[in-house]
């Protein structure tokens, strides 16, 4: 028993050490490409032409709304969502989790810019499921990320079986949105900051069920 574990422990760390190299060397790549475009670039004329040209009240009002919305700028929630999967799959140390932490919730912070606010003056209902996305998406690469690591690579693995062969399945691997429902309480203010509390709620062979709580900032750790 004690061998099979050991075992099973070095395969996981094999399966972590390729990935985080290669996540370092792409670190290491990006961080010296925007290094040396920040370098070519003429800073001074650059701010000079933006902050003093001709449109500059413009582009001054247009630059100061995207700063106080930049939460719904076009494709920030796509980084949001790659963020969570790089960060959490690659980028930090996994830690040990134990049973106990299966059903603790991961919290994810965030605001209610102008650009969520709707007719009522309060962050509207269509916008809370953006935010489900980000916090879902914490959660299982957090909590999830050594089962997930394995399933990748369940050829090697044979974490999951085919039924018709017997063997490790095989196909790519990919985590779905099967349904949500939302049951509002409160109204979320412009620009308030709230907390977002996931976990795991339940599951069975197929779906994997979260619950999320929309909480004030510091509210329940207070």
């Amino acid at each position: 028993m004690a061998s099979g574990i050991a075992k099973a422990t070095r395969a996981e760390a094999d399966l972590d050490r390729v990935p985080v190299r290669v996540v370092r060397f792409v670190r290491l790549a990006t961080a010296g490409g925007l290094a040396y475009a920040a370098y070519r670039i003429h800073w001074r004329v650059l701010l000079a032409n933006f902050f003093t040209g001709p449109g500059r009240v413009s582009r001054i009002l247009m630059l100061f709304f995207a700063l106080l919305n930049l939460k719904n700028m076009p494709f920030v929630w796509t980084y949001r969502i790659w963020h969570a999967v790089i960060y959490h799959l690659f980028i930090r140390k996994s830690p040990r989790l134990g049973p106990r932490s299966l059903f603790r919730p991961i919290i994810t912070e965030t605001h209610a810019p102008v650009t969520e606010i709707d007719y009522n003056v309060h962050k509207s209902n269509s916008t809370y499921f953006a935010d489900l996305d980000v916090s879902r998406t914490h959660l299982c690469t957090y909590l999830l990320r050594p089962g997930l690591r394995r399933l990748a690579h369940n050829a090697s693995t044979g974490l999951v079986t085919d039924p018709a062969s017997g063997g490790p399945a095989r196909g790519p691997l990919g985590i779905m949105l099967g349904a949500v429902h939302c049951s509002f309480r409160r109204e979320i203010a412009a620009y308030r900051p709230y907390e977002m509390w996931s976990r795991v709620l339940a599951w069975d062979r197929k779906w994997l069920y979260i619950v999320t709580h929309f909480v004030p900032k510091g509210a329940a750790r207070a």
